[in-house]
């Protein structure tokens, strides 16, 4: 567990001296950093919705007719299943960014990819749990994956950071494209959004 909180600390304050230093082999040892901060922020995620008692989280319909026991049985089982897949489409992910990255100009095979993937979230890992800081935890995580890349991969600091920023501007637009057209029918037509909303 030491080698887990080293590895977070290093890739947290030295990002650049950590993946130009990063010698592994293989998936294994980023899978279990993977795996071990997974599961903390799994239990720390479980706290926090225990604690609101899973209030304004879109869930209280679904568990309205169930007992406190049933509804903390059911919250468990989902974040429980919710862990195992997000370890499976780690790999997943990975994929897409190595293909991603190799079209790009990288250099690495996927191992590589896979640990700059794994070691890129850590500020998502330890502090995405906490209500509203989930976002900027994010901007963290791309940053590192930023450095990352110019590290792992080899390729200069412009393209770098061209290459995430203009899929991540990209899709901003779209998203507030589809808030703006929201608001629209929500102020011409109410009850059409209020359907909308419930989807």
């Amino acid at each position: 567990m030491q080698d887990i909180i080293n590895r977070a600390k290093a890739v947290m304050r030295q990002p650049r001296k950590f993946f130009k230093s990063l010698k592994e082999s293989g998936v294994k040892p980023a899978f279990r950093y993977f795996a071990i901060l997974s599961a903390v922020q799994l239990v720390l995620s479980l706290v926090i919705s225990t604690s609101f008692h899973i209030k304004g989280t879109g869930l209280g319909d679904t568990f309205a007719n169930l007992s406190p026991q049933a509804s903390l049985s059911f919250l468990v089982l989902s974040l429980a299943l919710g862990y195992v897949l997000g370890l499976g489409l780690s790999f997943v992910w990975a994929g897409i960014l190595h293909l991603y990255i190799r079209l790009c100009g990288g250099k690495q095979i996927y191992s590589k990819t896979y640990q700059l993937s794994t070691y890129a979230s850590t500020p998502s890992l330890l502090l995405g749990w906490i209500p509203f800081v989930g976002f900027i935890a994010s901007i963290g995580s791309l940053v590192l994956l930023i450095v990352g890349t110019q590290e792992v991969h080899k390729v200069s600091k412009k393209k770098a950071i061209l290459m995430y920023v203009i899929p991540v501007a990209l899709f901003t637009v779209l998203w507030l494209a589809m808030l703006a057209v929201f608001l629209s029918i929500a102020h011409t037509n109410p009850e059409i959004a209020k359907l909308i909303a419930q989807q």
